[in-house]
């Protein structure tokens, strides 16, 4: 038989610290693998998995189980990644997945640079942008200035230096960047949100 179609119920999995259901796409999967379990950031390892909410909580929980359903791992779970480490393994692999989507967006040309281009667009009302990205260093007033322009629901993602989101994009050093609605730039809103949870100072 073939391989089954994929449907949204299929896709949906539950996070094992909170029980709370959600796209599997959106959890951090986990397998089971030379009898450690192993963080899955990609998806790509084959095997049972099991899940968590990508959240500061639901990782220090999941790693706290004394048990996890015999088919994934039988025995006191073991863990590939230690629990003093998986959060910065997490940030680390955000940080890449993030540069990574950001170098698709400019191939895709669906970003737009600049704080003055942004501001001109949304004064002209041609497009509003389905978020924007402030680097982490862009100056205060710079960013009040976003703030008050930025039409109110469109989400402001703080991450980066000016010159890590310029060599992301293959620019100069760039501190403003909006992007249009893509699924690229939902998995840059996406990653994003994962590191605000793991580092509070975003």
């Amino acid at each position: 038989m073939g391989k089954k179609a994929a449907t949204k119920e299929n896709n949906v999995r539950t996070c094992a610290a909170c029980g709370v259901k959600g796209d599997k796409g959106s959890l951090l999967r986990f397998v089971a693998a030379g009898g450690l379990i192993v963080p899955d950031w990609r998806g790509a390892l084959g095997g049972r998995a099991v899940y968590a909410c990508p959240t500061s909580a639901c990782v220090s929980r999941f790693y706290t189980l004394k048990r996890l359903p015999e088919k994934f791992f039988k025995g006191t779970p073991a863990f590939a990644v230690p629990q003093g480490e998986i959060h910065g393994w997490i940030r680390m692999q955000a940080e890449a997945s993030i540069t990574h989507f950001l170098g698709l967006a400019r191939k895709s040309g669906i970003m737009r640079t600049g704080q003055n281009t942004l501001a001109e667009s949304l004064e002209r009302g041609t497009a509003t942008p389905a978020a924007v990205l402030l680097a982490a260093d862009l100056a205060e007033r710079t960013v009040r200035g976003m703030i008050a322009a930025v039409p109110a629901g469109v989400p402001l993602l703080r991450w980066g230096t000016k010159e890590s989101i310029g060599a992301a994009t293959g620019m100069r050093p760039v501190g403003v960047i909006a992007l249009a609605a893509s699924p690229i730039t939902n998995r840059i809103v996406h990653y994003c949100a994962i590191i605000n949870h793991f580092c509070q100072e975003l």
